[in-house]
């Protein structure tokens, strides 16, 4: 474990799928792991977001845009406590990356529009 910790932490991040792998297959470690890294993620959430809220709710990052054992459990734990939010799952972020940029050098309403409909295209 020291050998873990020792790395970048964003490094822990290979470890996911693995993680996420293994608590299908009912390894109670993995799966401890799973619940509390919801159990943070809902937390976070539950801390910018009002209880009646029901507005959308955007799951990114690839333990939530992909079917694993974490992602059903946010998705669940979210439907239960928003009943009437609608979920979705972000874009690659080089997309938005480029919109903000795009924004940011003044590019006019419609345009940046148009880009979004042809990136949301794309990933259609």
């Amino acid at each position: 474990m020291a050998a873990v910790y020792a790395d970048q932490p964003v490094a822990l991040a290979r470890l996911a799928p693995l993680v996420t792998a293994a608590a299908e297959r009912d390894d109670p470690a993995a799966g401890a792991i799973v619940e509390a890294a919801a159990g943070h993620l809902l937390a976070t959430l539950a801390e910018v977001r009002r209880p009646a809220e029901r507005t959308p709710v955007v799951l990114a990052g690839s333990c939530l845009v992909t079917d694993n054992a974490l992602a059903r459990r946010v998705v669940r734990a979210i439907g239960a406590e928003w009943p009437g939010a609608a979920m979705s799952c972000a874009l690659d972020g080089a997309a938005g990356a480029a919109l903000l940029a795009a924004d940011s050098l003044g590019v006019d309403e419609a345009t940046l529009a148009s880009m979004h409909r042809r990136l949301l295209a794309e990933h259609g």
